[in-house]
């Protein structure tokens, strides 16, 4: 658990990491190499999540590799609400929410703070607009998290 006050924008007790997958941890399926380092770090303070529809069928094998919890979603139409009910489940006063695409909208938004990815795998305009930080990758998305004044710095009003 990590508390954060962050002048004029809130105070938070996160306690959990609710990250997507593909464009999120993942580019192209592949795990960038600092990454494995940076989840070690971050797990210091918070519990793990990652969720899927698991497109490319990676998604227990990368929880696995990390070490961190896995949540499957139905591939449906449905996917933004399955993952709104996991973060539900979670509590979204105390979860940090980093994704990149359409489905990961309403977490971005409903999250104690929401961070979209603009990686190698884009991220769609839906995601970034309902985010309230955006970073060039997951391991940008850890060091601001990981530093509270870089946290504060871009979120302070």
């Amino acid at each position: 658990m990590k508390l954060y006050n962050i002048p004029n924008y809130g105070k938070f007790e996160i306690h959990n990491i609710l990250l997507d997958l593909n464009g999120t941890i993942t580019a192209f399926g592949n795990i960038p190499a600092d990454l494995r380092y940076l989840i070690q770090e971050m797990k210091k303070h918070f519990e793990i999540y990652v969720i899927s529809a698991n497109t490319r069928d990676t998604l227990d094998e990368i929880a696995e590799e990390l070490d961190i919890k896995a949540i499957h979603i139905p591939k449906s139409k449905a996917e933004s609400q399955s993952k709104l009910t996991s973060l539900r489940v979670l509590d979204p006063d105390q979860t940090i929410v980093i994704g990149n695409g359409n489905n990961d909208t309403e977490i971005i938004t409903q999250a104690a703070i929401g961070i979209s990815v603009i990686g190698k795998e884009g991220t769609s305009i839906q995601a970034l607009i309902s985010s309230d930080m955006v970073v060039q990758s997951l391991s940008d998305a850890f060091k601001i998290l990981l530093d509270e004044k870089a946290l504060i710095a871009t979120l302070r009003k």
